[in-house]
């Protein structure tokens, strides 16, 4: 439940934990400031606190237009009461419990596609401290200020810079994924056309950018696309996948065993199942 009142949104009865959904590991634009959370998109910002048994997501002054953006960013609209039930009675054992619990509160965000593939082209081979400081750079250097932050640039900006400015900011052998992906999404007059396509049709047309192999497709698809019945298997999944099953097949193995556990919302559960991995089992 949620209700947009002036210039903020307010949560209530629904769970809802801006931490763990900034540590989950499918954004790399937010800070903590105390106890609340900056969540950057595109060219927007908003302020996400817990306050007693409500949250609240709050914009600067004179941008109330931008609630409508937010609640479909936050997927506002989507029950995770409904989700988790439909997860229980797919896997019935203590591990997808345990991880239910332990992320309780995670949502997956819908996120602008193009920043969403230069995020993710940038994850290959990369930790989030430093995907986030590269991620900084670029916005820094040719973002639109906006006072207290930097707006994500366009493919525009980005497609016409050179290859070694990509290298200056850190960005290293994926310098020209980033760039071709600006100047192929400039050429393509964007991304959302991609949203009409099936899964399967969506996967293979992010794959022909330069840098975007299956788990970096499925993770776009995932958080920018919505398509909740991927299952991106990265290192963590790996772990995961022998420390439940005991077994450790290829990567497109166990994305597909995983996809076929979980139906239609195997990718929600991939988000719990890595939060809790990372946060309560890992050595």
């Amino acid at each position: 439940m949620y209700a947009i009142k002036d210039d903020r949104i307010i949560i209530r009865g629904e769970p809802f934990d801006p931490g763990k959904i900034a540590e989950s590991g499918q954004i790399f634009r937010y800070e903590k400031i105390g106890e609340t959370y900056r969540f950057h998109s595109g060219d927007k910002v908003c302020l996400v606190s817990k306050k007693g048994p409500q949250v609240e997501i709050a914009f600067p002054e004179g941008r109330e237009s931008w609630a409508g953006y937010f609640v479909d960013y936050f997927n506002l609209d989507l029950s995770y009461g409904k989700i988790n039930k439909t997860l229980r009675e797919r896997e019935t054992g203590s591990f997808i419990e345990n991880a239910l619990h332990a992320g309780r509160g995670i949502r997956i965000l819908r996120q602008d596609k193009f920043e969403t593939l230069i995020s993710f082209i940038l994850s290959s081979n990369n930790n989030i401290p430093r995907i986030k400081m590269i991620i900084r750079g670029l916005c820094e250097n040719l973002g639109e200020n906006r006072g207290i932050y930097h707006a994500f640039p366009g493919p525009e900006k980005m497609a016409a810079q050179s290859e070694s400015f990509y290298r200056d900011i850190g960005c290293g052998y994926r310098s020209p994924w980033v760039l071709g992906a600006a100047q192929r999404t400039l050429r393509e007059k964007g991304l959302e056309a991609y949203s009409s396509l099936p899964t399967a049709a969506l996967l293979e047309a992010l794959k022909r950018f330069d840098g975007v192999g299956p788990k970096v497709a499925d993770c776009i698809a995932l958080f920018a696309y919505n398509r909740y019945e991927v299952f991106p298997v990265d290192t963590w999944v790996k772990k995961i996948y022998r420390h439940w099953f005991g077994g450790s097949p290829g990567a497109s193995v166990m994305r597909k065993n995983l996809a076929e556990k979980f139906g239609d919302y195997a990718g929600i559960a991939q988000q719990y199942l890595f939060y809790y991995y990372r946060k309560d089992l890992s050595p």
